[in-house]
Order: structure tokens, then sequence, then C-alpha cells
């Protein structure tokens, strides 16, 4: 079994020096509470040049860890520590962060969303852009399907809803660098025409309410205080639905 020996060059820059003769850089620095050491090999450990380099390169690791902008797989993109620590090249699916995210909201919301939003995914979301990697989706891609949509703002910012919190969860788990969807102002991508919805609110007048009412309370006087309760609060469905 061959040994090695260290030659401290700087704090947190050593040659490592193996009994074979060969000897090669490395730097050590603090990250998310762990020791990391990564051997710099391209580097020649017996040049000064090299090894103001590595001293020069620990620095600058070490500024980027403390304003937060530090990638792993950026400065050692062969790493094993780059996956370890999450910042490996992701190729997950914009499809395959929907279907997970729909699985949660199916759990923690009420049926009626869960269903309006599988809609938006299946119908708009999925096949437009699924077979993105979530990294190479970008803000233009996304434009261009605002532009071409024939819908109001209210119905394409529904759409959109889901797109924008898979696209948050990527970027917390550090997936992607930025989410691509706040460079986008939707509102100035939406014709004028296309803004207002054409529909008509329809509501029970004051005759029909006091009739509907009249007939639960013959029905069943608990169901007269749910519609009239529901007629004057202005809750939606699924909240009513929820009430206890």
């Amino acid at each position: 079994m061959g040994g090695t020996r260290s030659i401290k060059v700087a704090q947190g820059v050593r040659i490592r020096a193996y009994d074979s003769g060969k000897q090669s850089l490395e730097i050590q620095f603090q990250y998310r509470g762990i020791t990391c050491k990564e051997v710099l090999s391209r580097l020649n450990a017996s040049k000064k040049g090299d090894q103001r380099y590595a001293v020069n390169l620990k620095a600058e690791i070490e500024n980027t860890i403390e304003r937060g902008t530090f990638r792993y797989n950026d400065y050692f993109p062969n790493s094993k520590r780059a996956k370890l620590l999450g910042h490996a090249v992701s190729t997950v699916t914009i499809k395959e962060l929907l279907l997970d995210w729909l699985k949660d909201v199916e759990r923690t919301h009420p049926h009626s969303t869960h269903r309006c939003y599988k809609k938006s995914c299946n119908a708009h979301l999925i096949p437009k852009f699924g077979d993105y990697r979530a990294r190479d989706l970008t803000a233009q891609v996304i434009r261009e399907w605002i532009r071409d949509r024939n819908s109001t703002l209210k119905s394409i910012r529904n759409d959109l809803t889901p797109l924008r919190a898979i696209l948050d969860q990527a970027l917390n788990d550090d997936i992607i660098d930025r989410n691509p969807l706040d460079k986008i102002k939707v509102s100035k991508l939406v014709g004028r025409d296309q803004k207002k919805s054409d529909y008509v609110v329809d509501p029970f007048s004051e005759a029909e309410i006091n009739s509907v009412l009249g007939v639960a309370s013959d029905y069943d006087p608990l169901i007269r205080n749910f519609l009239q309760f529901a007629f004057y609060s202005g809750l939606r469905t699924s909240e009513l639905f929820g009430l206890q």
C-alpha cells in the first residue's frame, strides 16, 4: 500500500506527495458545515505560479460561499461531492417536476384545487414544456407560449401557477440557478382584447334567494342555514364544503 504526505503551501492549500514521487495541489475549505478537499489535477504542484493560483482559487471559493453564490459543479464538475451537495447537473424534466408536485397537491389540497391544477398541467404545461430539462427552460420559451395563447389574462396566470411552484422549488433545491418566470411580466404579453372575459355574471335576485331558502327550510332547516350562509358570505364551493 502506498502512502502520502502533505506539504503546507498556505492555509488550506497543500501539496500532496505520494510515495510514487507524484505530487498534486489540494485545496481545503468549509461548505455547509463540511470540510471539502479537492485536488487540482491540472496544476503542476512544483510551480510557484500554480501554487499562487491554488491560493487565489481557494480565496475566490470562500468569497462566493460567503456571498451565497457558490455552486460546487462550477468549480469541480467531476467531483463526487458536487452530487452529494446537490450541485451536479440535473437532468430532471418539467414533466417529472409537475407530476411530483401534483401528487403533493392531491394529498394536501381540496379535490377541486387538485383538479384545476391537474387540468392546467395536462392541457397546457406538460404538452408545451414537459420534455424540457428544468435547467434548460428559458424565459423566452415561456414568453412565446404566453403570446400564442388565446386566453384571458386570468386563465393564463392560473395555468402558470403550477409552473411557478415547481420552478421555485427547483431553485430552492439547486436544480436551476434562477426562475425564468421572475423575468416575465405576463400582463405585458397579453393583448388588450384578451384581458377581459365576455362572461356575464348573473347572480340570484333577492326574490330567487328567498324562494330557494323557503323550499330548503321545508326540506331541512340545516340545509336552509347552509344555503343562506353561502348566498351572503361569498365563499367558494370548495370552501363551503370545508365548513364544519
